[in-house]
């Protein structure tokens, strides 16, 4: 088994640091492998996603933190995880975990399909496999128009308030 994990709990400070071209370093992300002795292996991605909805970035992030001083009260405060759930779901993003169990390395072929979806301190576990119906329900429910954006896309789509706001919190 292997398993990498990196989140800062600070999407605002990820976005700053990463702007525009290193954003893959800093976003959060979560990957992992389960490569069992008999049996096909199990990988696991963690992104953050767009639905397509939500307010404009700049507006969320001006409607939290109104400057770098609150964002910067609230990071040495060691409570940014606080506002950064708040920012997330104002902009349409959320943290979404993608598993495909059973891989077969020569075919590529997948078993199942599973979509983990995270409200606050409860989740969410959707099956291509024992329900498809729910399934499709929760694909949708991350995608925009059925196409998935994580969050670097979600970034690049909204450059311009991207660099205002990097403008505005790195002076």
């Amino acid at each position: 088994m292997a398993l990498h994990i990196y989140n800062p709990c600070d999407f605002l400070n990820s976005m700053i640091a990463g702007w525009p071209n290193k954003l893959h370093e800093y976003l959060p992300m979560l990957e992992g492998w389960i490569l069992p002795k008999t049996g096909d292996p199990t990988h696991i991605r963690g992104d953050i996603f767009w639905n397509g909805s939500g307010v404009r970035l700049d507006k969320a992030v001006n409607t939290i933190y109104g400057g770098q001083l609150k964002w910067m009260t609230s990071r040495y405060g060691g409570v940014t995880w606080i506002d950064d759930e708040v920012l997330l779901g104002m902009t349409g993003l959320r943290y979404v975990v993608l598993e495909s169990v059973g891989i077969n390395p020569s075919t590529k072929s997948v078993h199942e399909h599973r979509i983990w979806l995270f409200d606050g301190d409860s989740q969410r576990v959707y099956s291509s496999r024992t329900d498809p119906h729910q399934f499709r329900q929760a694909v949708n429910e991350i995608t925009a128009d059925g196409h998935p954006i994580v969050a670097a896309e979600f970034l690049a789509l909204h450059s311009a308030s991207a660099d205002q706001i990097v403008r505005e919190y790195t002076q």
